[in-house]
């Protein structure tokens, strides 16, 4: 027997809840960053790469919320992994701006 389930537009916009939508974000900060990281090391899409840069970075606290509504509260690991994937970010936009100073003359 196959199971169908037809979906209305209803109730796919009932489910579409802030705890609902968190939740999926936040599976989805480990493949963007992964994207932005590949992007970072092939160098030639700057603006792309500062784009999905951003979206990791506005993807994070979406991690909290989903953590907070499942009554889960971040531990050593969660934190490490934050401040590593900020590090990553962070270190590679500082040495852009700063080798273009050192083009600039500045």
């Amino acid at each position: 027997m196959i199971y169908l389930h037809h979906y209305r537009v209803e109730t796919f916009l009932e489910d579409l809840t802030f705890k609902y939508m968190s939740g999926i974000l936040n599976g989805w900060i480990n493949p963007v960053f992964f994207l932005t990281m590949i992007l970072m090391l092939v160098d030639k899409t700057l603006r792309l790469t500062r784009i999905f840069r951003y979206v990791v970075l506005a993807l994070v606290p979406f991690c909290w919320v989903a953590l907070l509504y499942d009554h889960v509260y971040p531990r050593e690991g969660y934190i490490l992994w934050t401040i590593g994937m900020l590090l990553v970010l962070i270190s590679k936009s500082s040495k852009t701006s700063r080798s273009t100073q050192v083009l600039q003359g500045g």
